[in-house]
């Protein structure tokens, strides 16, 4: 699936913000690359190295043990199914799974959690 130009440039910025403002001995920000056109033989190969739809765009990983699954949606765009099974599996294993609409939400998100 194309991911959305807005969603992607809304992540882009959050991303730019996290990197300049953020103590990378505190928290580390990944982005999990599921997104986007394949060649079906490249689509072939990143599924049985373990790559599985709907898994969250961006991963927080923070000083103390965190995690936080981030996922970015452009404005009130849903949820696909793929990411809704995500996320349930994500909280009933006991982890952290947030929908970032805008950078602020973004920014709240990963304050929120450098707090602890």
């Amino acid at each position: 699936m194309k991911k959305n130009h807005e969603e992607s440039k809304l992540q882009i910025a959050c991303v730019k913000w996290f990197d300049r403002n953020i103590d990378k001995t505190q928290a580390f920000l990944y982005s999990v690359p599921n997104g986007g056109y394949r060649k079906p033989s490249e689509a072939r190969i990143m599924k049985a190295e373990g790559l599985r739809a709907g898994v969250s765009d961006l991963v927080l990983i923070v000083s103390g043990g965190t995690t936080v699954y981030i996922e970015m949606k452009d404005g009130n765009k849903p949820q696909l199914p793929s990411q809704k099974r995500f996320e349930q599996i994500a909280k009933s294993l006991g982890f952290n799974y947030y929908i970032a609409r805008n950078k602020e939400q973004f920014k709240a998100i990963v304050n929120y959690f450098l707090k602890f």
